[in-house]
């Protein structure tokens, strides 16, 4: 990959353009113009989007909320619920958007990037959450089951039950909804896999998915998973409209592209909106939040989370 020449292709480009890098290598897959319509960036919900100022979640809004979300938990109204935060980080525009993508595809060689822009919105991001993958030309499906984090500690060292459970939930659930509308599954073992500094609980989960019109069908099944809202969804969701004081966006939405050979959807994670106007950076990170979670715990997990984005925006 010669990183000089997609810094200088992107920072050539007029809006919109989208540009995507996808896990494991080092093909770009450039987005613009008749190609533009092919890329897609979907909000978390139509009513997450622009309804409230971005600014950033202070750590008293956080623990406010957690508490809301722990008498839910206690109530037993639902098991899990996804708590989300926007972090701000200043001064973005010592660096070009090519500069700030190409070193996100060096810095994590395991993950999604993404960098799209339309008009005022200008979003960064860097997944390692496959939601949807539909090859049209051999009916084959994947999606994953991607929950619990922890800073990367190495596979031989064991998880605690707070993060087993949290994953098993989201596995559980995907296999549940999939079966449900009579698509055949496979599940794979649960391991674990690094992301940046981090490390993740992982189920790979397999699927024959006949034609573009199914795979459209398990795509609106799958979003949102309950590892970014909760569990039960409907409940979650309702939650989470309530207690977190921002909007989310596209964050926890879904970031991808679809063409005639199929389609490669990812959750948005580890992601950022970039207010080129006002030099600052919104990063969006949450956490599963469990009846077991310790707020100082989970506040802390997305700190970690944060640092994704925040290597790539100090481009060091």
């Amino acid at each position: 990959m010669d990183y000089q020449q997609i810094v200088d292709r992107i920072d050539g480009l007029t809006a919109p353009f989208a540009v995507m890098r996808e896990p494991d290598t080092d093909v770009v897959l450039w987005f613009e113009g008749d190609s533009y319509s092919n890329f897609i960036m979907h909000p978390y919900s139509e009513e997450a989007v622009g309804r409230r100022p971005l600014e950033a979640t202070s750590q008293t809004d956080y623990q406010q909320s957690f508490q809301e979300v722990k008498n839910y938990l206690n109530e037993g109204v639902v098991d899990k619920v996804v708590l989300s935060r926007v972090v701000s980080h200043e001064g973005i525009n010592s660096h070009s958007l090519g500069t700030l993508f190409a070193h996100a595809c060096q810095l994590y060689p395991h993950q999604m990037i993404y960098l799209w822009v339309n008009g005022n919105n200008v979003w960064l991001g860097c997944t390692p959450e496959l939601l949807l993958s539909y090859n049209a030309n051999t009916s084959e499906g994947q999606t994953m089951a991607l929950a619990g984090t922890r800073p990367a500690v190495g596979s031989d060292v064991k998880w605690d039950s707070k993060n087993i459970r949290e994953q098993a939930v989201v596995s559980s659930w995907i296999v549940s909804q999939l079966k449900n509308e009579g698509i055949d599954v496979r599940m794979g073992e649960v391991y674990t896999t690094q992301a940046g500094g981090l490390e993740h609980l992982r189920t790979d989960i397999s699927m024959q998915i006949p034609d573009a019109v199914v795979a459209e069908k398990v795509l609106n099944i799958l979003h949102p998973t309950p590892a970014v809202c909760g569990q039960p969804r409907a409940k979650a969701m309702d939650i989470i409209s309530r207690v977190e004081k921002h909007d989310r966006e596209f964050y926890s939405g879904f970031v991808g592209y679809h063409n005639d050979n199929g389609m490669r959807i990812y959750v948005n994670l580890r992601c950022a909106a970039l207010d080129i106007m006002a030099n600052r950076a919104f990063i969006f990170v949450g956490g599963g939040i469990m009846p077991d979670s310790v707020c100082e715990t989970e506040f802390q997990e997305t700190e970690y989370k944060a640092q994704t984005i925040k290597r790539v925006l100090k481009c060091s």
